[in-house]
């Protein structure tokens, strides 16, 4: 009914949350659609530079995920803390959401892009303590994880 009266799909809270951003982390995917497919941006960062796609991946989201993933959203866009998605989904535990390593070359996943504050696998594995590790490293492996590599502070 919003977006039928014209909403602005780009207006967003202090945080800079986005409606898109608000339905993706409460796991509202039937909104989140009717955003989509009203024009909202799935690339649109929040104050902490995380697309839709960081939460649905954080609060373990998996149809949101794959609506954002369908629509073409940006997989390996690093927030603040240089993180994409992927680390999103693995630090947390939502392996159903975690989505495939982008296609493009030298732009996968990886765990240390050029940031200090990149998580590394040791440090992802070091959070996940009581998730089941092996498919935590499988999946961070299987997206370019630079395993011998170990983060700045």
């Amino acid at each position: 009914m919003l977006i039928e009266a014209g909403a602005d799909l780009t207006l967003t809270t202090n945080e800079g949350y986005s409606a898109l951003h608000l339905a993706a982390d409460h796991g509202f995917h039937l909104c989140l659609e009717q955003l989509i497919d009203a024009g909202a941006d799935v690339n649109m960062v929040d104050g902490d530079r995380n697309t839709p796609l960081h939460l649905a991946c954080d609060t373990g989201r998996p149809a949101c995920t794959a609506r954002l993933i369908q629509s073409g959203v940006a997989l390996n866009h690093a927030n603040n803390m240089g993180a994409n998605a992927l680390h999103a989904a693995c630090l947390n535990g939502h392996f159903e959401c975690a989505p495939p390593p982008a296609p493009e070359p030298n732009h996968g996943p990886k765990l240390s892009p050029n940031s200090t504050r990149a998580p590394t696998l040791a440090l992802a594995m070091s959070l996940t303590l009581t998730l089941p590790l092996t498919r935590c490293a499988v999946l961070l492996i299987e997206a370019g994880a630079l395993v011998n590599e170990v983060a700045q502070s």
